[in-house]
């Protein structure tokens, strides 16, 4: 009896110890887990503050930002004030009186080219069979054929316009005439678009009487312009010899020099 109890105590007591040291294990296992999940923890928060403090840092920057686009808005609009004051400073100081003057002058200068030289001897068949053709181009006409001709109709028509106001320009309205021969006081002009083709007037006209007539749509049209080509050449050939009877060998030498009639490098 007395060696069971003995044995059973003893196996009590390793028992208990046995317990005892689980016991400190699974207490250190938890300090260990508890440690962990606090570190792991406070780094989440750290982190949130980290993001916290960044987007308080951008929206505190964003009103410099805003004021800044707000500065340069305003400094846009007071430029632009500033330069429609500038027009309108401009345009009060324009001599309505002097444009009057100058248009009335070039309306006499071309008045006095149309009635000077000697009736019948200056080519005036060629100029009213060129006002007929004229007219006719432009007797109106409805509808417009398809996106190609409304597109290029009006390109070839203002392009050829640019040329006629660009020859007009470095010819001088002073010269201008609708006669084959030139005006008296004329002068020979070689540069500028003359410096490139002889009749460049002729040529502006006949780009924009075709791109009329492609707008248009018209065959009519376009045979018409086809039609005041070959009536330009014709002129041209007698214009060409009032020339030569006027400048002598200094328009010679300019037919050598600018052997294009119409288009650089075509005729």
């Amino acid at each position: 009896m007395v060696g069971f109890v003995g044995t059973f105590g003893v196996r009590s007591g390793r028992v208990g110890s046995a317990v005892s040291s689980r016991s400190a294990r699974v207490s250190l296992r938890r300090q260990v887990v508890r440690a962990m999940a606090e570190s792991k923890a406070a780094e989440e928060s750290k982190s949130k503050l980290d993001i916290e403090e960044a987007q308080t840092e951008d929206v505190a920057g964003t009103p410099e930002y805003k004021s800044e686009q707000f500065t340069t808005g305003s400094d846009l609009v007071e430029r632009l004030q500033s330069k429609f004051d500038e027009s309108l400073v401009n345009i009060k100081n324009i001599d309505v009186d002097q444009l009057g003057d100058a248009a009335t002058d070039s309306s006499k200068t071309l008045l006095n080219n149309f009635l000077s030289g000697d009736w019948l001897q200056r080519g005036e068949t060629y100029g009213f069979l060129q006002l007929g053709l004229a007219l006719l181009l432009l007797r109106p006409q409805a509808g417009l054929d398809g996106l190609v001709t409304f597109m290029f109709g009006p390109i070839l028509l203002f392009s050829g316009a640019f040329v006629c106001v660009k020859s007009v320009v470095d010819l001088g309205v002073g010269q201008l005439s609708i006669w084959p021969k030139p005006t008296p006081d004329s002068e020979l002009r070689t540069d500028g678009i003359y410096g490139k083709v002889r009749h460049p007037i002729y040529s502006g006209v006949l780009i924009s009487t075709l791109g009329y007539a492609v707008a248009t749509g018209s065959p009519a049209r376009i045979a018409l312009a086809a039609a005041l080509a070959y009536f330009f050449t014709r002129k041209i050939q007698v214009e060409e010899e009032f020339l030569e009877e006027k400048y002598g060998d200094d328009y010679t030498d300019y037919q050598q020099n600018v052997p294009f009639k119409l288009f650089p490098k075509v005729f």
